[in-house]
């Protein structure tokens, strides 16, 4: 319960210097946790563009990620993750999205989500940072 009152911290801090980057990383933080916490940083941070989810036991990306429609910086590195996020295709202004370190077995599934991602210039993956080809 520890991580939980320490993301708490985090968010209201961030509020309070108001900035658009929140970094919760390395909290240890689940999947559960997140999904309050995403509802929480929503309202506190409503112009949140950049979140850092790196090395917590997250296993899936809950629906209410889609709460933070500004986000266009996403970090979700180093978790338990084993299939594509697919809640994040409704970020649409979503540039940069950082999935390594995590387990996604299905290529096809991840490349159906990455398409639907209009703005998404830069795509991380387990060989480092790939950017984007241009769009027709």
């Amino acid at each position: 319960m520890r991580d939980i009152a320490q993301a708490r911290k985090l968010i209201k801090k961030a509020k309070t210097n108001k900035q658009n980057t929140l970094s919760l990383s390395g909290l240890g933080l689940t999947t559960a946790q997140l999904s309050v916490l995403l509802t929480e940083i929503h309202k506190a941070l409503p112009g949140l563009t950049t979140l850092d989810l790196t090395y917590n036991e997250i296993t899936e990306i809950p629906e209410e990620i889609e709460l933070l429609s500004n986000l266009e910086s996403l970090d979700i590195s180093g978790n338990k993750i084993n299939k594509a996020p697919r809640p994040i295709i409704k970020l649409l202004k979503l540039k940069r999205l950082f999935l390594q370190g995590n387990n996604i077995t299905s290529v096809a599934n991840l490349i159906d989500v990455i398409i639907k991602l209009p703005q998404l210039e830069e795509l991380g993956d387990v060989y480092g940072s790939k950017k984007m080809p241009e769009r027709a």
